[in-house]
């Protein structure tokens, strides 16, 4: 399923995302992508966020394991990235 982030509306793929993404509120309880629940669920655009592992802002992304935050196919995609937590796609490191 393709969710939407309702501060950002970032849309996902449920099962790509991982852990943030896996317990979806239901009815009209809101969802948030980890960035913006990270940033305290503003409501904006969140196109200056830097990757750390490409030039490209915005897209989905994860926290990295020093805060930073990288887009989660850089992280499948580029050697040396992985995540902590594989199954869940959760932490790059």
């Amino acid at each position: 399923a393709i969710i939407f982030c309702d501060s950002c509306d970032l849309a996902v793929h449920q099962s790509c995302y991982g852990a943030g993404a896996r317990n979806i509120p239901e009815g009209d309880e809101p969802w948030y992508c980890d960035l913006c629940h990270a940033q305290g669920k503003r409501t904006s655009r969140r196109a200056d966020q830097a990757c750390v592992l490409c030039p490209q802002r915005g897209g989905a992304m994860k926290r990295t394991s020093d805060g930073r935050w990288a887009h989660i196919a850089c992280a499948l995609w580029i050697p040396g990235a992985d995540f902590l937590d594989p199954e869940g796609r959760d932490v790059i490191h």
